[in-house]
């Protein structure tokens, strides 16, 4: 699974594009806010709303939320599946 997105830590001259090589280690069946997918790649701020793709290229989440868990000293990052914002696009009449 690829990350992408801008990092504002980067200096460039256009748009700088980031893609952080991780695994998707776990796919929520009852997750809040849409959040479903929870993945091992190391992103930064300025990376949310950036894709999620699979080892294809092909679009499989966007990325959204990262939640540390200062006990054990860990970060996990979360996105929301894209057959999900498919079902909202759908319920909204789009975006």
């Amino acid at each position: 699974m690829l990350r992408d997105g801008l990092h504002p830590g980067e200096i460039c001259l256009q748009s700088c594009y980031r893609f952080v090589d991780g695994k998707i280690t776990t796919v929520l069946r009852n997750y809040k806010d849409g959040y479903g997918l929870i993945y091992s790649n190391n992103i930064a701020p300025g990376m949310s709303g950036g894709s999620v793709l699979n080892q294809d290229g092909v679009l499989v989440g966007i990325n959204g939320r990262a939640s540390t868990n200062s006990e054990k000293g860990t970060t996990s990052f979360a996105a929301i599946p894209i057959n999900e914002y498919k079902k909202y696009q759908v319920q909204t009449g789009g975006l």
